[in-house]
């Protein structure tokens, strides 16, 4: 951490998503009490990867880190320079709605998991990125802003087929996009 500097640092306008599988305790509890113990944790797993690979592989998203059954994850479209905050929010709800069809691929296709739902949180704003560690596999990135709290506390508050937009993404999402939601933001 002493290390840390801005010049080892970027700090940019970007959209955080947080996404957290809904229902996640009472499916552990039951696979516990049922003795799936190994077929839950491999289901963590295959969803965790499905849901990195659509942020990352499908949208060009960075992965920040996973909580759980949370997954925190960064996203910007625009030029080396400028972040499109209009081009930025529309591609987030999309990364949202391809998270929502990777999770449910994989309802369709792991053993005991149509319970569970993915509720999506996303907020825009100037945010800081930086790694720490040993550069390459060994190191971890780091994000922290108002808008990485706030899409944690967005996500936090919806239900499993809910996904909600902070003020700020809702200010700077296309008409198109705005339309989708309703006056505080969610959409199911």
């Amino acid at each position: 951490f002493a290390d840390l500097r801005p010049s080892n640092s970027i700090r940019m306008e970007l959209a955080s998503i947080f996404g957290d599988i809904d229902g996640f305790t009472a499916y552990v509890e039951n696979c516990i009490r049922n003795q799936h113990v190994s077929e839950m944790v491999t289901n963590l797993h295959v969803i965790r990867s499905e849901l990195a690979a659509t942020l990352k592989h499908d949208f060009g998203g960075r992965k920040v880190r996973f909580i759980g059954d949370c997954i925190q994850g960064l996203l910007a479209e625009g030029t080396r320079t400028e972040t499109d905050s209009s081009e930025t929010v529309r591609e987030a709800v999309r990364v949202a709605a391809g998270m929502r069809s990777s999770f449910e691929l994989c309802q369709e296709n792991l053993p005991n998991v149509n319970s569970l739902g993915i509720a999506i949180g996303i907020e825009f704003g100037t945010t800081p990125i930086t790694r720490i560690g040993i550069r390459g596999d060994r190191s971890v990135r780091c994000s922290v802003s108002r808008a990485v709290t706030a899409s944690e506390e967005l996500q936090s508050n919806c239900g499993g087929l809910e996904t909600a937009l902070g003020p700020r993404a809702l200010q700077n999402a296309p008409a198109a996009i705005r339309r989708l939601f309703d006056a505080q933001g969610i959409a199911t």
